[in-house]
């Protein structure tokens, strides 16, 4: 599993943002190859985005990166889920329970907005985070998150790092949620939006039809 972030370059925003917009779920797979999208998320007011995919290999990921390398600055990063995480802070013991991640990738249920949520833990407090994480129970952990609906997080332990996916009603929810750890970490939380709704937004703009053509001729992809 990697967790990959991308940002578009300034002189290639509003083709790369065209091209995008005009893409269906077919041309999305293709474009993925070998990879499997779990869920890919658009901040489009900073034409950046994060994604989690499924990859056989780096070699896999860097193949499909490189429909895209000419037009944005992409990162990926290998990452573990909660449960991997856990097993591993606690020296290869099996976790109590096991965290679900079914809900990755799916739409934010009505009333709701979608965000990420990005964590780095104070080095000093890196032991006591993780010790204090992975003693966690079930009901401790739901808790924990409060009203806000944990949809999957992931971790690059080495670095202290994670990286959440997450739907909350409220800004409120979020900086509560976000407050049981900000001793120990720092938690940059921003909205987001979905392939669908990205697409969707991108195509109900003025002009759209035109400003595809002129960017399909620019990108080489007409």
């Amino acid at each position: 599993m990697f967790h990959c972030t991308y940002e578009i370059l300034p002189e290639h925003r509003a083709n790369c943002i065209s091209v995008f917009g005009a893409m269906t779920e077919e041309m999305f797979k293709r474009d993925a190859g070998e990879c499997n999208i779990v869920g890919r998320w658009h901040n489009p007011g900073g034409a950046s985005g994060s994604a989690l995919i499924e990859a056989p290999s780096s070699t896999a990921i860097g193949s499909h990166f490189q429909n895209w390398i000419t037009v944005a600055s992409i990162r990926a990063t290998p990452v573990v889920d909660d449960n991997m995480a856990r097993k591993i802070i606690l020296k290869g013991e099996e976790p109590s329970w096991k965290a679900t991640y079914h809900k990755v990738g799916h739409e934010a249920p009505e009333g709701y907005s979608l965000y990420t949520i990005d964590y780095k833990i104070n080095f000093a407090q890196r032991a006591a985070c993780y010790a204090a994480y992975a003693s966690m129970t079930e009901e401790q952990d739901k808790a924990d998150a409060g009203n806000v609906i944990d949809m999957g997080r992931y971790h690059n332990i080495g670095m202290g790092t994670g990286f959440c996916i997450c739907a909350a009603k409220s800004e409120y929810d979020l900086q509560a949620w976000v407050y049981n750890w900000y001793v120990m970490s720092d938690n940059s939380i921003q909205p987001v939006m979905s392939d669908r709704e990205c697409c969707a937004m991108i195509k109900s703009k003025p002009n759209f039809a035109l400003d595809l053509i002129k960017a399909k001729a620019a990108m080489g992809t007409a």
